[in-house]
């Protein structure tokens, strides 16, 4: 076969997201014979996605590094979609300085190689404990080609105090998801954000979400907790309103904060709700007056695990005629 119809078969034979591990990708092209090799390396398009499961015994991540360094130079100059996962029980135990200091001595090569390429990004997805995030700086401090970030710490992973994942310049950012994760440690530019997720937030940090985007269309927080106080609201802020969110989906881990959130937002394009509320009551009131108040025509209602009256969840299908 001629080169060129070589190289489109091996592209759809790919899967979405690409372990770097032995064996697996383009990799297995390279073991069939010589002319698969030299295709499939000369192939950027097959090295533009990358997921790493990160070894930390010494010896094994070494080679991952150095694997990873040689996977990247054959994308040329392609836009990358990166994954970074850690693995391994004993990440949720390194709680004191000194094994810190160890895992960000251990990591730093790795985080090294990705770095060099962040002017190349296009979809970051990290899980890895926030220990970590100070050393994970994009090229002059810029990831110009950046739409989608993904953010998870290990559960009970380390962290220390000013922790953050800090880039300053992500002009094409659109879809951020975060979970376990406190919004002051994300630290991007919210500009073009139209995709929001976020799990286990507070009230307070739910609310900042809304006050730093103005192009927001879709957004989604499951586990809702308790208001912490990080992002006190402006003196005289009054609602926030914002023109653009169509989408909204809450899901709440107990009666936390539902009613504030709907006397807080004012979303006049909202043409989809869903609420999960934990088998705790529904907060119609609060709810009727944030319908009323935005003036949004809803096409999709989802109410589910909430407890209400048959009266009250009447009037309140009353207040939208467009259902």
């Amino acid at each position: 076969l001629p080169t060129e119809v070589l190289s489109l078969i091996f592209s759809f034979c790919l899967p979405h997201f690409l372990c770097h591990a032995r064996g697996s990708g383009p990799l297995v092209f390279g073991a069939v014979s010589r002319k698969w090799r030299e295709t499939a390396w000369s192939t950027p398009h097959l090295w533009s996605s990358i997921s790493i499961i990160v070894d930390f015994n010494p010896q094994r991540l070494a080679h991952q590094t150095s694997l990873a360094e040689e996977w990247l130079e054959r994308s040329g100059q392609r836009e990358l979609s990166i994954q970074v996962h850690s693995q391994g029980d004993h990440i949720d135990d390194i709680t004191e300085d000194t094994e810190t200091d160890y895992l960000v001595f251990l990591m730093l090569p790795l985080i090294g190689v990705l770095v060099q390429y962040s002017y190349r990004w296009k979809s970051l997805d990290l899980l890895l404990p926030t220990c970590l995030f100070n050393y994970i700086i994009p090229r002059n401090n810029n990831a110009p080609l950046l739409e989608r970030l993904k953010v998870e710490p290990p559960p009970k992973a380390s962290s220390r105090p000013g922790d953050a994942l800090r880039f300053h310049s992500t002009p094409l950012l659109q879809r951020v998801d975060i979970r376990d994760l406190k919004l002051k440690t994300l630290e991007v530019q919210w500009d073009f954000l139209t995709h929001f997720s976020g799990v286990r937030m507070s009230v307070d940090e739910c609310l900042e979400v809304f006050r730093r985007t103005r192009r927001l269309q879709h957004c989604r927080f499951a586990k809702i907790g308790p208001n912490e106080s990080e992002f006190p609201a402006p003196l005289n802020e009054g609602w926030i309103l914002v023109w653009t969110v169509q989408r909204l989906q809450l899901n709440h881990r107990h009666n936390f904060g539902h009613a504030y959130l709907f006397n807080t937002l004012t979303l006049p394009s909202l043409t989809s709700l869903q609420y999960e509320g934990n088998r705790e009551r529904l907060p119609v009131t609060a709810l009727s007056v944030f319908v009323t108040r935005s003036q949004c025509a809803l096409t999709l209602l989802a109410l589910s695990d909430v407890v209400i009256s048959d009266v009250d969840l009447i009037d309140f299908l009353k207040l939208i005629p467009s259902l």
